[in-house]
Formats: C-alpha cells, sequence, structure tokens
C-alpha cells in the first residue's frame, strides 16, 4: 500500500509539473505574440493619432483651458457653493417635482414647492443666470475643470460632475418659475444658462462625464418647453435655437471613447509594469484571497489583453466617426473577445468594454432630441411671425429655419405632425416596449411618435387641466413630415 501511495504521488506531481511547464510554455508564448501586436498597433495609433495617451489629452485639454473668468466651469462651482441650505437638503431628499412636459400648472403641492425656495433661491439664480450667459462666456462654449487621472483609474475623483448636475437642475427649476411668475422671456434666458452649464464639463475624457453632460442638455431642453407649454416668450428663441443646434453636434460618443482608449490604456499599463497591486485586481471582482497569484499569472497576458482592448476601442472610436445612421451597425459588426472560462486570456477586456454600444446608442437619442428641439423653436418663431403654425417643415423660411436636420437614426427628414391641440417634432424612434410604456407613465406626450418635443397651441398653454394627449394611432415611424 505504501509503494502504490508513493507511486500515485509521484505521478500526481509528475502531472501538475507537466502541467505547470504547459501553462507557462502557453503564458510565454501569448505574451510574445501580445506584444508583438501591442508593438504594432501602438505604433500604428502613434503614427494616425498622434497625441492618443490620456497624459497627451490631458495636457492639450489644460493648454486650451479657457481664463478664469470665462470658464463656465468656475461659474458652476461658485454656484453651486451659493446653494441655500435648505435647497441642499431638499436635493438630497429627492424632493424635486416629477419631470414631465404638459401644458397644465403643476398639481398644488409642486406649486407651493417651487414657491417654497423662491426667496431664498432668487440672488443664486440670478447671478448664475447672468454670468453664464456672459457674451465672453457665451463665446467659449466648453468650460474645463481639472481633473488627475489615477493610476487606477476607477479611482479617478470627479466631484464636479455632481455639482454640474445640481446647478442644471437649479436653473430648470428658475426657468419653471420665472414661467409661472409670468416671466418667460427670463425663463428661456434660465434654460440657455442651464445648457451653458451643461457644457461646462466640456471635452472631459470620461464616459460618466459625457453622460452628465447629455443629461445636462436633455434638462435644458425640458426647462425650455417647459416654458413653452406654460406661456408665449419672445425673446431668446433665436439664440436658443441656435444653441441647441450646435449642441447637437458635439462629439459625445467621440470624446468619451477616445478618453477611456486611453485611460484603459494607462490602466494596462500600469498592471503590466506593477504600479497596480494585487490589492487592485480585487477592485475589478477578483477574490482578494486569489488576486495575489492571479496577478501574477495574468501579467503574462496582460500584453494580449491590451492589444485587445486597445484595437476594440479604436474600431470603436472610428464607428462614432461615421455617419449617425450607420454607427449603431457599425458598433455591433465589431466581435468582442471571448470570455472566461472560454479563454481566459482577454479579463478585464471583457470587464470594460460591453457597454460602450449602450453609451453611443444615447448619444443618437440626444443628438435627436437637441435636433428635435431647434426645430421646434424655429416652428414656434414661425407661429409668432405668421398667426399659425407651418403645414410642413418646408414652409419654414431659411431665415428661422436654415436648414431641416435629418433624424441621426436613420437619416430620414425629421418628423413633424400637426395636431390638435399644437405640433409635434420627433425622430429616433424608441424601439424598447418598457421605454415607451415608462414615457406614457410619465405623461410623455410624445411616447408613440419618438424622441422629440411637442408644442401647444397659445390658447392651451398654462391650463388648470392638461390638453387631451395625441391619438395613439401608428404614425409612419420613417422621419417623413406628417400633416393631418
Amino acid at each position: 500500500m505504501k509503494r502504490w501511495l508513493k507511486r500515485f504521488a509521484a505521478g500526481v506531481l509528475v502531472v501538475l509539473g507537466l502541467l505547470a511547464l504547459v501553462l507557462f510554455i502557453g503564458r510565454a508564448s501569448v505574451q510574445r505574440t501580445g506584444e508583438r501586436k501591442l508593438a504594432d498597433l501602438t505604433a500604428r495609433l502613434d503614427a494616425t493619432e498622434p497625441g492618443w495617451r490620456i497624459d497627451e489629452i490631458e495636457a492639450r485639454r489644460l493648454a486650451a483651458s479657457p481664463p478664469a473668468d470665462q470658464n463656465s466651469a468656475a461659474i458652476v462651482r461658485r454656484t453651486q457653493d451659493r446653494f441655500p441650505v435648505e435647497w441642499e437638503n431638499l436635493n438630497q431628499s429627492g424632493g424635486w417635482p416629477p419631470e414631465y412636459l404638459s401644458n397644465a400648472h403643476p398639481d398644488f403641492i409642486p406649486f407651493v414647492w417651487m414657491l417654497l425656495f423662491r426667496d431664498a433661491t432668487t440672488s443664486a439664480r440670478d447671478e448664475a443666470r447672468e454670468a453664464l450667459l456672459r457674451p465672453d462666456v457665451l463665446a467659449r462654449p466648453g468650460g474645463r475643470y481639472a481633473i488627475t487621472i489615477a493610476d487606477n483609474p476607477l479611482d479617478t475623483v470627479l466631484p464636479h460632475v455632481q455639482k454640474s448636475r445640481l446647478v442644471f437642475g437649479f436653473l430648470n427649476y428658475d426657468a419653471r418659475l420665472a414661467a409661472l411668475e409670468g416671466n418667460p422671456d427670463r425663463g428661456i434666458r434660465a434654460a440657455r444658462a442651464g445648457l451653458v452649464a451643461s457644457r461646462s464639463i466640456g471635452d472631459e475624457p470620461i464616459w460618466i462625464s459625457q453622460l452628465v453632460r447629455m443629461a445636462g442638455d436633455r434638462v435644458a431642453s425640458q426647462s425650455a418647453f417647459q416654458v413653452l407649454a406654460w406661456s408665449e416668450p419672445k425673446a431668446g428663441l433665436a439664440e436658443l435655437q441656435a444653441e441647441f443646434r450646435a449642441e447637437a453636434d458635439f462629439p459625445w460618443i467621440e470624446v468619451c471613447l477616445r478618453g477611456e482608449r486611453a485611460t484603459l490604456d494607462k490602466l494596462f499599463e500600469n498592471i503590466q509594469t506593477g504600479k497596480l497591486s494585487s490589492q487592485n485586481l480585487s477592485e475589478f471582482g477578483v477574490p482578494s484571497g486569489l488576486s495575489g497569484p492571479i496577478l501574477s499569472y495574468y501579467r503574462g497576458f496582460v500584453p494580449e489583453d491590451r492589444a485587445a482592448s486597445l484595437r476594440i476601442m479604436t474600431e470603436y472610436v472610428e464607428a462614432s466617426q461615421r455617419p449617425y445612421p450607420e454607427q449603431m451597425e457599425a458598433f455591433a459588426r465589431i466581435p468582442l473577445p471571448p470570455r472566461p472560462p472560454e479563454d481566459v486570456r482577454y479579463l478585464l477586456s471583457n470587464l470594460f468594454l460591453p457597454s460602450f454600444a449602450k453609451i453611443a446608442q444615447s448619444g443618437i437619442r440626444t443628438r435627436g432630441e437637441l435636433l428635435a428641439a431647434s426645430v421646434a423653436i424655429a416652428c414656434e418663431r414661425f407661429r409668432q411671425a405668421n398667426g399659425r403654425w407651418p403645414k410642413t417643415l418646408d414652409e419654414i423660411p431659411k431665415e428661422i429655419l436654415p436648414e431641416i436636420p435629418s433624424d441621426p437614426s436613420n437619416g430620414q427628414p425629421m418628423g413633424y405632425r400637426v395636431l390638435p391641440d399644437g405640433v409635434a417634432v420627433f425622430c429616433v424612434k424608441d424601439d424598447d416596449a418598457n421605454t415607451v410604456r415608462h414615457r406614457r407613465e410619465t405623461r410623455d406626450p410624445l411616447a408613440a411618435l419618438g424622441r422629440g418635443w411637442k408644442l401647444w397651441n397659445p390658447d392651451l398653454r398654462g391650463k388648470p387641466k392638461p390638453a387631451t394627449p395625441p391619438p395613439e394611432d401608428p404614425v409612419d415611424q420613417s422621419g417623413a413630415t406628417k400633416t393631418p
């Protein structure tokens, strides 16, 4: 029996030794192959996109920073620092009224809530609005916050992102309050200031920053169209129309993808060189007890994983540069690396890459909403000049609407419908049934049509009761102009 156990133990040791040898040889082979791929990719990027690394991106951004007195980011910080304590407490408790657009004035409780903080916030609102709309600030549409990319990019701190969210929410409140107080022109100015606060994030190369900028663009649009649902502003519409149109051209997704490509590459480099420890690896979901041995073995796969990440992110960047109607198909064609346990070489690539296609989709929606906002304001300007809505978008003169933009989701003309109680401008139809249902539940009047905005007839604005919602009959979603 003892002789048998000795033979068995010796056999196990031999098998384990052979397995370790195979793993070592395999890892060394993968490492050499990955190093060649990585060298080829970085050489090509250095030739075609010089300055693509994150430190170089940040150096360029720093050199292009606006002067301190013209930096909308600095104004946003000052505004948030001046918030009354009551406002801060209310925002933390989630007390802000529901975000839906209706021609009806708010119910009693939201109305009282809005009046409750009017006097305490007057000075801060006035100063923020006027500071953000100074001509020298408007001349520099993007602000800049100072950021430092951590060795582990997941640890990068972005406190200013939350500050910007609070400020454009603050200006949304100002816009609605102005309309209720009978000063719609001030409401439009507040919506414009909210858009500047959103743009204060600038070309920050981090995906969460660009998502917040897109969210701020939508809040500014909501502000403007809530003012138009309750009142008839006269001043500032042409300027806001032009600013919405310009913001629609900002490449949020390309900026985000270039930045994320560079920060992920920095992450891989710091793992490869040992700058990041096994403790950092545990932050990616690896059990802390295994992170040390796994990291030691994984470092041999880093060049291959890093090359795969760099290749895929570069293909994402190239997809984001295609015409908008082609982008989602281009993203869908980009193959992702095989996942564990099928293949263990691409641990981090599989953790970070799959979500970017969804972010790209949000960019198409945001562009569609901003384009629809600029066209809808042109419709309002036409109505004010002619006493009626345009029959088609083609009827709007070029001095009001220089061009009719296309739907970014399909390249077709922007959708337009004359309704019994107003008009709707829309594009980018939602295919997800849950999204459409949620939009209906939040009383979105365009839930059945697509992403866009509704304008009510002037005699229906600011009423005690909502107007009758448009019928939910099937409509052609090709984007063609619709009339009754």
